[in-house]
């Protein structure tokens, strides 16, 4: 998908790429969420004038049809994955900020910069931000249809059509209001849970649960979920919204921290969510 190429940002913070430097991978992350509104042209002042109250970079901004260039990833390094100057993210991965619609459209302008950087860097695989730091970016991004997208393989085939579906199972009891958790609902599978959180296992919430097979949950079913959980505040978060995120109140998510509901929060902190 042809592009625009926009090429006249350039981030404040950024380390210089050494010789003989080679890029592990991409490194995939999303603007916000998509609630708070944010902007193709609002993500790009925020990296490039943030100031003291910002030392993120990224490589790349996109959006259907634009791609925005803030870094040289041939000479500079970014700070985009939340790992500090001397982390394994931010000096081995190339960085992408995507628009968190995830529309068709931003997968295949996005999918087209992937093509393009792999032809110059080598088959670098995608990761998630949240690979790196307690995050919940990128968001709705599916990097299994990036990759395909990027690769130019076909979609896989549906599935043949399930067996018919067991007995519904009696309802759970009622989830414990000061535990955090998970109300199983049609579709949900303990991977999409774990990665709705990005911090436990599949392996560690079934265990918590005593769940025998982490491949059979029910609708209805009450998965509470183990600690420990943090989150990596990124631009526009505030603990309303942070809280939201784990169905908590900022009441909550401020006294687990020490500091006021009120509290001004900063990209790049840590904020506890459970023990």
């Amino acid at each position: 998908m042809p592009y625009e190429s926009i090429t006249e940002h350039n981030a404040t913070f950024y380390h210089d790429r050494p010789a003989g430097h080679q890029y592990a991978g991409i490194a995939i992350h999303w603007w916000g969420d998509p609630a708070q509104g944010p902007t193709f042209d609002g993500t790009i002042q925020y990296l490039v004038y943030g100031g003291a109250r910002n030392s993120a970079s990224v490589h790349y901004v996109v959006e259907a049809g634009k791609v925005a260039c803030l870094l040289d990833p041939d000479t500079q390094l970014s700070w985009g994955q939340g790992d500090g100057a001397n982390g394994y993210g931010n000096n081995r991965f190339i960085s992408i900020e995507c628009n968190p619609r995830a529309w068709d459209s931003d997968y295949e302008t996005v999918a087209e910069l992937i093509r393009e950087l792999r032809e110059v860097y080598g088959p670098l695989p995608l990761k998630p931000h949240r690979d790196f730091t307690a995050t919940a970016c990128p968001g709705v991004w599916d990097l299994a249809r990036l990759d395909r997208l990027a690769s130019g393989t076909p979609a896989p085939a549906p599935a043949p059509a399930p067996a018919p579906a067991p007995a519904p199972a009696p309802p759970s009891p009622a989830a414990d209001p000061n535990r955090l958790h998970w109300i199983v609902e049609p579709g949900d599978t303990l991977g999409k849970i774990a990665g709705y959180y990005g911090g436990p296992s599949v392996q560690e919430i079934a265990a918590h649960n005593g769940i025998p097979d982490p491949n059979r949950i029910s609708v209805g079913q009450v998965i509470y979920i183990p600690g420990p959980l943090a989150w990596i505040v990124d631009p526009g978060d505030t603990l309303t919204k942070i809280a939201g995120y784990y169905g908590m109140t900022a009441e909550v998510v401020a006294a687990n921290n020490g500091i006021p509901v009120n509290a001004v929060i900063y990209p790049g902190q840590v904020l506890r969510i459970i023990d």
